[in-house]
């Protein structure tokens, strides 16, 4: 057992396994912004579920739950705060990865946003997960991230 900064234990042996933890909350956390792929217009939702669901370590966001919990904070709250540096991390990269950027043909290992869904298709995409992002403060209740 490990004795956490806010007093709690966990049974995370190794970093590796507290990533992939915190990684499974982070997703779950964007499963719940992200429209389903059904959603209309369907090529947006798919292309950005595409990117954010990629693969990819989670160390943002791991880093941002160790901060919270280092600061003495409790709970899963910097797990939303994952999830939105997440987001806007993910917005970034497909922007980056556009011809009139770096041109990049592969992201993660998979091709590039861009090479799936053609240069104006991951335009498009880009933008929601900023805006999700921003709504990431609803998941600490009505007291906002600090409740």
């Amino acid at each position: 057992m490990t004795r956490l900064p806010d007093g709690s234990t966990e049974p995370i042996a190794t970093f590796a396994e507290f990533l992939e933890a915190t990684s499974r909350d982070v997703d779950g956390i964007m499963e719940r912004l992200v429209p389903p792929r059904s959603v209309m217009p369907k090529v947006i939702h798919k292309a950005m579920r595409y990117s954010l669901f990629a693969g990819g370590k989670r160390i943002r966001p791991a880093l941002v739950v160790l901060g919270y919990r280092a600061a003495g904070g409790k709970g899963r709250v910097a797990h939303a705060a994952g999830a939105a540096i997440e987001l806007i991390h993910t917005f970034s990269l497909i922007h980056d990865d556009l011809p009139c950027m770096d041109d990049d043909d592969y992201r993660r290992g998979k091709l590039s946003n861009h090479k799936v869904f053609g240069d104006g298709g991951a335009a498009f995409p880009a933008p929601p997960p900023k805006w999700f992002s921003m709504s990431w403060t609803r998941w600490g209740g009505p007291s906002g991230p600090t409740g």
